[in-house]
């Protein structure tokens, strides 16, 4: 797949380049990171057990070839998080969210949800969801047959 970050920052320079997003009112300071850069955005812990994840960088990264690199960030900073806490907090904004995205998007949503219930069960405290646009009920849906009951309780809109 990708030897090193530099090959990973190629790549994602040459599709970011081309796709949509730039059309979508990006800012070329966000179209410009890095991948790496890109990736610190998308999810990072910014106090204590609260986690943020970004779903605007997230649409401008996650491609097929990216998956993996994506879910092992996501888990690496959660696993360092629950090394100090018992639990996490989870911060999602879901700004620029379609339809078409969770079709899009679905294989990676059931890889993570997956690995994610494996490697932190019972860790997640709570889950905050803002800027959800109405579509994000079918998401809810689409995830719930990946989270268990207990889960989908920790999962506030806002």
């Amino acid at each position: 797949m990708y030897t090193s970050d530099n090959d990973i920052t190629d790549y994602f320079s040459k599709s970011v380049s081309d796709t949509k997003e730039r059309k979508l009112g990006y800012s070329p300071q966000i179209i410009n990171l890095s991948f790496p850069d890109m990736l610190h955005h998308l999810c990072f812990n910014i106090k204590q057990n609260d986690i943020i994840l970004d779903y605007k960088y997230f649409k401008l990264c996650a491609f097929p070839e990216t998956y993996d690199i994506l879910i092992k960030y996501v888990i690496d900073i959660i696993k360092s998080t629950v090394t100090n806490y018992s639990e996490f907090i989870l911060h999602i904004n879901m700004k620029s969210l379609s339809l078409s995205d969770i079709d899009k998007y679905y294989s990676f949503i059931q890889s993570i949800s997956e690995t994610m219930k494996q490697i932190f069960p019972n860790k997640l405290s709570k889950c905050y969801v803002y800027n959800a646009p109405f579509i994000f009920s079918q998401l809810f849906n689409t995830l719930s047959c990946f989270i268990d009951k207990k889960t989908q309780q920790k999962i506030v809109l806002k």
